[in-house]
């Protein structure tokens, strides 16, 4: 076994969460979550790829649990549909930003990031090069339209909170084939697409974040999703139909709406996980899972499926 994998089981974690004073509502989460993850173990390795990738985006989801405790109280098809969209997507919640899940009406919901659109673009392997910036009012900006487009940006040269408010954001794409695209959204426009998603509403929603870097993260991905030269590939058109703001996004990709299957836990499964001693579960402790870019904020990893969650 590899130096840096621990095996562990039921009774351990279990053990430990109590042990920690975890609410019983999150070891019984967490009880479920390993249930059904015991039932769909081989659908997990066929979407991410491998048995390692498999446990590692189901810790990334227990991550992004413990940072929105709410969620366990979401219906739990629901969350499992985000990992499974997820898994599909090979986009990863949590630190690396490339998706979240956010609590909407009793629901938990898949809401794609800036990092993980532009995943998918690069993947497509139509995009050579993505450069989106959110411009603020002592940012110098120029924008000329029309054929000749031309855009200027030199960020304020100081302390970011001395950069004023946001008044808009751009985008360029270049493609493999040498075209280039410019989309500018004013603050206006940005907050039209705001009001219009669904995801906008929700106080736990990166569009309402305490942090302005997660803020800063949805202009992005909304003047992203406006520009013409996303590739309208059926793989991304069903990613973002999965995307708590698909509303926001440019009708012409045709959106259709993916009906997943949830396999559900059956009173026989539960009665076979049950009487198992021992599941072992392989949990990587890999501290370099989670490494982001310099400016985002180091989360450490999970030793464990059941830390206790932080309020």
């Amino acid at each position: 076994m590899s130096s840096n994998i621990r095996e562990t089981n039921n009774s351990q974690i279990v053990d430990r969460l109590t042990y920690q004073g975890a609410s019983e509502n999150t070891v019984v989460f967490e009880d479920q979550v390993r249930k059904w993850f015991g039932v769909n173990m081989k659908r997990m390795i066929g979407l991410c790829g491998s048995e390692g990738d498999a446990k590692r985006m189901l810790l990334a989801a227990l991550n992004a649990v413990s940072k929105v405790p709410t969620l366990m109280e979401c219906s739990f098809d629901s969350f499992a549909r985000c990992l499974l969209t997820s898994a599909e997507y090979r986009l990863y919640p949590g630190a690396m930003g490339e998706c979240t899940y956010l609590p909407f009406k009793g629901n938990a919901t898949f809401v794609i990031m800036y990092p993980g659109l532009c995943q998918l673009l690069y993947r497509s392997g139509m995009i050579k090069d993505i450069e989106a910036e959110v411009v603020y009012s002592r940012d110098r900006f120029e924008f000329t339209r029309g054929s000749n487009r031309k855009l200027v940006f030199e960020p304020y040269d100081g302390d970011d909170s001395e950069r004023g408010e946001r008044v808009g954001v751009y985008c360029i794409i270049r493609n493999t084939f040498g075209g280039e695209h410019i989309k500018y959204l004013t603050a206006r426009e940005v907050m039209g697409l705001k009001a219009r998603s669904p995801a906008g509403h929700s106080k736990f929603s990166p569009w309402n974040s305490e942090y302005p870097l997660d803020v800063d993260w949805m202009w992005m991905k909304s003047a992203l999703k406006q520009n013409k030269f996303v590739p309208k590939s059926p793989i991304l058109a069903a990613a973002i139909s999965e995307d708590a703001d698909e509303i926001s996004f440019d009708d012409s990709l045709g959106h259709k709406t993916v009906k997943r299957t949830i396999s559900p836990i059956t009173s026989n499964a539960q009665k076979t996980i049950t009487q198992e001693k021992k599941i072992s579960i392989e949990i990587p402790v890999d501290r370099g899972l989670n490494s982001v870019s310099s400016k985002t904020d180091q989360t450490k990893g999970f030793e464990t499926l059941g830390n206790k969650p932080q309020g």
